[in-house]
């Protein structure tokens, strides 16, 4: 039981940071956030106003669906294009600072004689192994079941290919406010 909790507490908690991760990213990179799933559980922004419900999701624990934001500038006031890179590197990123944090605990606290203290080391080490193991998966630079992460990084390293990743994500959020799509 002690074992199963900590792979389920790390398959939710990870995916749950993964993509505060891409939201975080997709901000700071000029974009909106047009919905965030996570296990199923899905956060949709319509109108103005975030829902809650439940949805499908293209990826391994959830997916963040974004879209660029009209007339971004940049500090200098300048129009820019957004950038796709903060979106799809803050969730590596969040994975790997939990990832060393918990091995930075691990090592304080697994040595310690109270039982107590190894377990909930144990308990965090299984977690964050799970966060691992989810970091390998979707950074890896190839197209799987789903466009990963590293997949996505390896297209946008082309600038072409940036201007048709924001187009792309307009094009989808057009389609989802029911727009009619040139």
């Amino acid at each position: 039981a002690f074992m199963i909790g900590s792979i389920l507490f790390g398959a939710i908690f990870n995916s749950f940071i993964y993509e505060m991760g891409h939201v975080l990213g997709a901000k700071t990179g000029g974009y909106e956030v047009r919905s965030v799933t996570i296990l199923g559980f899905q956060w949709k922004k319509e109108e103005g106003k975030w829902h809650f419900g439940f949805g499908s999701f293209d990826g391994l624990a959830g997916e963040t669906k974004i879209y660029p934001k009209e007339n971004y500038t940049n500090k200098k006031g300048e129009k820019v294009e957004p950038s796709p890179y903060g979106y799809l590197w803050f969730g590596t990123l969040f994975i790997a600072i939990e990832i060393i944090a918990v091995m930075i605990f691990f090592g304080i606290f697994a040595s310690k004689n109270l039982e107590l203290i190894q377990d909930i080391a144990y308990f965090f080490l299984t977690e964050a192994m799970i966060g691992l193991m989810l970091l390998m998966y979707n950074i890896l630079p190839f197209r799987l079941d789903t466009m990963t992460d590293g997949y996505r990084l390896t297209l946008v390293s082309n600038p072409k290919n940036k201007e048709a990743f924001n187009e792309l994500m307009r094009v989808e959020q057009a389609v989802a406010e029911g727009k009619e799509v040139e």
